[in-house]
């Protein structure tokens, strides 16, 4: 799907491929084939099986970030229990980790 998503003429339409594994190291495999692909960045939803305090949230995002150049868009879902984020941590986050957040 990326590959294809990549082929089409996208003018000033931003794309962004899904990259969520509950393994940190697929994300990141996934998240640099989105970039040399040449789409615009990822969308990542935390390890959702196992509920996650604040400070693994952050190292499982950070490690994404760390080694790969696409824009990490991250994605929440109330659905899914562990990935809603205390909102005094996004602040921190941004500062430390280039992300967008949704």
């Amino acid at each position: 799907m990326i590959k294809t998503c990549s082929e089409f003429s996208r003018g000033d339409m931003k794309v962004y491929a899904g990259a969520s594994r509950m393994d940190v190291n697929e994300s990141i495999s996934l998240a640099n084939y989105a970039w040399e692909q040449g789409l615009d960045g990822v969308m990542i939803i935390s390890p959702y099986y196992f509920p996650l305090d604040d400070e693994a949230i952050f190292d499982f995002y950070s490690t994404i970030a760390s080694q790969t150049p696409a824009h990490i868009f991250i994605y929440t879902s109330r659905r899914e229990p562990g990935t809603a984020y205390h909102q005094r941590f996004v602040y921190d986050w941004q500062i430390n980790i280039p992300i967008l957040l949704v």
